[in-house]
């Protein structure tokens, strides 16, 4: 059995199994297809959209379908080919967690409601939220056969049993009277604080913070497309995306990233328009401290402490 990885002929041609371990970057606007998806549980639109990477060789109105079942799967009818991982589990605060983000990365009620539909479509959801522990042993073997119908019902049904108070719904009106009050900047800088506000921080590992210093002193600030350069090759590399009620208690202006290097005179030496530059890229950027590690990525927050060294 092959794992195609592009989808096209070459990709196809190259006979040798492949596993591709990816973040969520997959879901969309990449071109892959694979024969099988393995997917820790996240939101019923992001699962759809993960599943748009497989078999997407085969058109449901191809003349040729069965043929590229039977050469993929070596049967005449498409196997389970999704297989959805549901993480059990419980956070610091001994709270029911159903991803290994630990409600970090995605929405609770998000991911309630898409337990309840892949488990139970008849339920009520109100009565559904009301259950404090979830059967996962009856999860496990739940089994689904979607249309493209069935998936554009379910993402409907996912917004539709998001609870009145739920700070999902908060956020999102938030944010849309803040776009429909018209508002508008110039200025990168202050857009982004006005959103990072409503959900998500951008902060760095206390761990990591010497070899970001490094990073930044060694970096060529006049170069063409700078920032560009040093979001793709420092940015990327050190920042995570929290959202901001879990880290809300580090969030003072001396944990800024910016703040921190000019107490501790880390940048004194750089020209004054660089400093400019860095106070503009950095903006918004704490650092925290985090369990994290290259290999495994955020593992947890630490307890809020006064003092960075």
């Amino acid at each position: 059995m092959d794992l195609f990885i592009g989808n096209n002929e070459k990709s196809r041609k190259d006979k040798r199994p492949k596993i591709l371990v990816a973040t969520q970057v997959v879901e969309a606007s990449l071109d892959l297809d694979a024969d099988f998806l393995f997917s820790e549980l996240a939101p019923w639109d992001s699962l759809i959209q993960r599943m748009g990477r497989v078999l997407r060789e085969a058109h449901p109105k191809s003349n040729n379908l069965k043929d590229i079942i039977y050469r993929r799967y070596s049967q005449s009818d498409i196997p389970e080919n999704v297989l959805v991982l549901i993480y059990n589990g419980k956070n610091k605060k001994g709270k029911d967690v159903f991803e290994s983000g630990q409600g970090y990365v995605y929405n609770e009620d998000l991911l309630r409601i898409t337990l309840k539909l892949i488990n139970d479509r008849e339920t009520e959801f109100e009565q559904w939220f009301k259950k404090p522990i979830l059967d996962f042993n009856k999860l496990e073997d739940a089994r689904l056969s979607l249309t493209e119908k069935d998936k554009n019902t379910l993402i409907q049904r996912l917004f539709e049993g998001v609870p009145p108070d739920s700070k999902y719904l908060r956020n999102f009106h938030e944010m849309l009277q803040i776009l429909d009050a018209g508002f508008m900047s110039d200025r990168k800088s202050e857009a982004q604080r006005i959103f990072r506000e409503i959900n998500d921080v951008d902060v760095i590992a206390d761990s990591q913070l010497e070899q970001f210093i490094c990073d930044i002193v060694k970096f060529s600030y006049d170069v063409k497309y700078s920032y560009t350069i040093f979001k793709r090759e420092i940015l990327n590399k050190y920042l995570i995306s929290i959202q901001r009620s879990n880290v809300k208690n580090e969030l003072y202006e001396s944990n800024m990233v910016y703040n921190f290097l000019r107490t501790k005179d880390v940048i004194s030496s750089l020209q004054n328009k660089v400093q400019v530059k860095l106070k503009n890229w950095l903006f918004g950027i704490y650092i925290i401290n985090l369990q994290y590690s290259n290999e495994k990525g955020l593992i947890g927050i630490d307890e809020p402490s006064s003092v960075l060294l």
